[in-house]
């Protein structure tokens, strides 16, 4: 509590700010994405693959990440076909070039809430 706080009687409320963990990023790429294809999504979208990456062990798992891994796909216009078997490494590949890129951004005074926000490069 801050001293002008105490004296006016009230309370200032903190949110925590959630900060991207860098274990699941990796340094070497088997899948490159282009800044157009990862200006697609911003930080909550990121967020919600670094969960899905985290719980591997979930059920249904597997066929979320499929699902979500065409759903990026589609969005980003990503022309070449994932196999099964890679689906977890191009998710890898993707949640580390975006986070890359969306740091970036940020450095540059452009930061991305979601892909809805408008602040992006080329909205």
């Amino acid at each position: 509590m801050r001293a002008g706080d105490l004296i006016a009687g009230t309370m200032v409320i903190a949110l925590p700010r959630r900060i991207l963990s860098s274990d699941l990023v990796e340094t070497n790429f088997h899948y490159s994405f282009a800044d157009k294809q990862l200006g697609a999504y911003g930080a909550f979208e990121l967020q919600i693959l670094e969960e899905l990456l985290r719980h591997p062990e979930a059920a249904d798992a597997a066929r979320l990440r499929r699902e979500v891994c065409d759903k990026i796909c589609r969005k980003i216009a990503f022309s070449t076909a994932v196999p099964d078997r890679n689906v977890d490494l191009f998710l890898t590949d993707f949640y580390t070039a975006e986070r890359a890129f969306l740091e970036r951004e940020q450095l540059f005074g452009r930061p991305r809430a979601d892909k809805d926000d408008r602040r992006a490069p080329g909205a």
